[in-house]
């Protein structure tokens, strides 16, 4: 049963990696970054975010290296847990 879990765990951590490593090149590009922020559009959702100087969800404290953190972190724990019970047949 445990060498299931591990298994499991691993073909979801390999199909994520490579989910991301084909995702990360369309993610660094700005479909934004053209944009003309003067004049009127100064006050519209897109030119006042555009201050911000990180982004929410690939940047540093975003919510792709808070789950790869969390993913990392589970997977560690999996492996190296000792057996809590040990059930006999």
């Amino acid at each position: 049963m445990r060498r299931n879990v591990q298994l499991a765990l691993a073909s979801l951590l390999v199909s994520a990696s490579l989910m991301l490593g084909i995702a990360a090149p369309a993610l660094a590009k700005d479909p934004f970054s053209g944009v003309n922020c003067g004049g009127s559009a100064a006050s519209s959702a897109l030119c006042t975010g555009k201050s911000s100087t990180s982004n929410p969800l690939t940047g540093s404290n975003g919510l792709i290296h808070k789950a790869t953190l969390i993913v990392a972190l589970v997977t560690v724990a999996s492996c190296t847990s000792p057996r809590v019970a040990t059930h006999k047949r």
